[in-house]
Order: structure tokens, then C-alpha cells, then sequence
């Protein structure tokens, strides 16, 4: 069951950069992990991060429901010119690519993506004159094994009352 989580989230991940490439093509650098000292070197950039994974309430049918959240950070240099207005409206196209799509081909087990905001990212960095800005989603998956599939309901099982 591990794998099969760690397959969903690869999975979420690369259908994610994908559709950024398609939007953005190569003009953005795209990450796995939080900006830091090392990784700001080439902007414009976006780092797409998993940041929690929460119970949700039981699905009734044998699984776990987990609410993962997923953070988009766009990167660009300060020095660009109207960066506060670019970066938002690429913050704005990303929400809208990503909300309510599926991002995996198991479309039983992982749930549309929901966007849930989008604000300036503060991130404690030494590196200055950047803006920054971080959508953030939500996306629910189920994992274990569904107990309606192991049923088997054969018709002479099946009892009618007052029979």
C-alpha cells in the first residue's frame, strides 16, 4: 500500500509539472522543494511542495480519506518589470488550470484538486528585491482496499421477505 501512495503522489506531482510546462513552456524552472539559498538562482521559478496530509472523515467503504495540500510557489525577480502584476496573474492562471481537475489516472481513488487561496509567500530567504506568491490546493485520496469490491452478491443469495 505504501508504493501505491507513493505512486499517487509521484503522479499528482509530474501531472502537475506537466500542465505548467504546457502553460508556461520553459520559461519557468520548476522544483520539488522550498526556495532556498541554492535553488533561487535561476528565476522566474515554481516550487511545487505537498505540505501536509490530514485524515478525513471515512468514506464508508473500508479506505482512509487523505486530504493532502499542495503549495505552488512563483518566484520572480523583483526586477522585472511590473513583477507584482505578472506574478499574480500567473498565480491567477495556475488556480484556474489546476481547480477541479484530476491529477492522476486513478480517478477512483484521487479527487478533483480544490484551490483553496493564494497569497504573498514571506518565505525566510536572504535573498531580496523578489516577489513571490503561493497558491495552495487540496486534494483528497483514497487508500486501502475498498470493502465493496471484495462483495459478491449472487441473485440466489439475495432473500426477499415473506418468501
Amino acid at each position: 500500500m505504501a508504493t501505491a501512495v507513493q505512486s499517487i503522489f509521484k503522479q499528482i506531482y509530474e501531472r502537475i509539472e506537466q500542465l505548467m510546462r504546457a502553460e508556461f513552456g520553459e520559461k519557468l524552472d520548476i522544483q520539488k522543494e522550498y526556495p532556498s539559498d541554492d535553488n533561487m538562482k535561476k528565476l522566474p521559478a515554481l516550487f511545487i511542495e505537498m505540505v501536509s496530509l490530514d485524515r478525513e472523515p471515512e468514506p464508508m467503504t473500508g479506505e482512509v480519506e487523505l486530504r493532502s495540500r499542495w503549495e505552488l510557489r512563483l518566484v520572480l525577480s523583483g526586477k522585472q518589470a511590473d513583477a507584482q502584476f505578472v506574478c499574480r496573474d500567473a498565480i491567477a492562471r495556475i488556480a484556474a488550470i489546476l481547480n477541479d481537475r484530476v491529477l492522476s489516472p486513478d480517478k477512483q481513488r484521487v479527487m478533483p484538486a480544490r484551490f483553496i487561496g493564494a497569497n504573498d509567500d514571506n518565505f525566510d530567504l536572504k535573498v531580496s528585491n523578489v516577489e513571490a506568491w503561493a497558491a495552495e490546493f487540496e486534494i483528497n485520496i483514497r487508500v486501502g482496499e475498498d470493502s465493496w469490491t471484495r462483495w459478491e452478491f449472487y441473485e440466489e443469495n439475495l432473500q426477499t421477505p415473506l418468501q
